[in-house]
């Protein structure tokens, strides 16, 4: 697949370019299957064999009093328990699913950034799904067998949200330490059944529920955010560890005892050196310079992604069964 396919293969009839400028952390897209293809193979017994090699499985449910909840658990529970009536999540299926980590690694070519893309996968029952919630990263839903009803925002409630929020029930707003969430009023969200081959966009910070029409096993492309402040803080702080002032310890005391004028001198001219230091390094920062960094850190991964590629390849090439494909003994 070549790394255009890769991305347009999502986003058919609307056009990469479109998609972009209108949609991409903005606003929510529903687009209707109509005959859509995965790029890749895939059904319910290909999610059962990933799980042994996914991040992590979870078993998803509502308790008594109808919240959302969640529990780890292994791969080879998942059957019963996904028989018992509960959904079950996979993180990262790229992992164990050669198909999707050829797909996603065409996909990062063609979505040049400083993050990656994962796939995880969900299996659920009829009657099941996951209460309301949103994410810190835009998802693409890929509905591969059965149906799932999806109520969703249309634009974001929190732009850029730093972490993921699931809605406790029965609280008129949600504080964290960056925003205030308020309560999201469903009666205003967009309903959608995904159909196999439709495909959902949300963007980072948009809220959604969902539930299984009926049996629904469906795939979420998750994209992996990179804040343009911690991009930047995490070169201040890589090149402020090569000096001796950026990596002085803090110094200690003892508890029991009153602060000292001593021990908050000694203090004070850590956080000096420090400060020092991170200003000559953010002084000599430009955008340019910063520019010049992420494109160096993307071509990388895009070498790591080719070596690996070709390395995968010789190896399939040497096997016991490409030498009785390839005539030798």
């Amino acid at each position: 697949m070549t790394t255009s396919n890769a991305f347009e293969s999502l986003l058919a009839p609307v056009g990469s370019r479109e998609f972009l400028a209108t949609y991409w952390e903005r606003r929510s897209l529903y687009l209707e299957g109509g005959g859509r293809r995965l790029p890749f193979s895939f059904g319910r017994n290909d999610f059962f064999a990933a799980l042994e090699d996914c991040l992590m499985v979870k078993a998803a449910f509502r308790n008594e009093k109808g919240q959302h909840r969640e529990s780890p658990i292994s791969a080879d529970q998942a059957p019963k328990l996904f028989d018992a009536g509960l959904s079950i999540c996979a993180a990262q299926l790229e992992n164990g699913n050669a198909p999707i980590r050829a797909f996603l690694d065409a996909l990062e070519d063609a979505v040049m950034q400083a993050g990656v893309f994962h796939m995880n996968g969900y299996l659920s029952p009829a009657d099941k799904g996951f209460g309301v919630h949103f994410d810190n990263h835009s998802v693409w839903i890929l509905q591969v067998e059965g149906c799932k009803q999806w109520l969703f925002s249309e634009e974001p409630e929190v732009p850029y949200p730093v972490t993921n929020l699931i809605y406790p029930l029965r609280r008129p707003a949600f504080r964290l330490p960056w925003y205030q969430v308020p309560r999201p009023d469903t009666k205003t969200f967009t309903e959608v059944v995904l159909e196999p081959g439709d495909v959902l966009y949300l963007p980072a910070g948009a809220w959604h529920e969902t539930r299984a029409s009926e049996y629904s096993l469906s795939l979420t492309l998750a994209q992996e955010p990179v804040y343009g402040a911690q991009f930047i803080t995490d070169i201040l702080k890589a090149n402020s560890l090569r000096k001796v002032a950026g990596r002085r310890f803090l110094p200690g005391r003892l508890a029991e005892r009153p602060t000292s004028e001593d021990f908050e001198e000694a203090l004070k001219e850590v956080f000096e050196d420090c400060l020092a230091t991170l200003r000559k390094t953010l002084d000599g920062m430009t955008a340019e310079k910063l520019y010049q960094v992420w494109k160096a850190q993307v071509a990388g991964k895009q070498k790591a992604r080719q070596k690996a590629r070709a390395s995968s390849a010789a190896s399939a090439n040497t096997s016991p069964q490409a030498a009785v494909l390839n005539g030798k003994p």
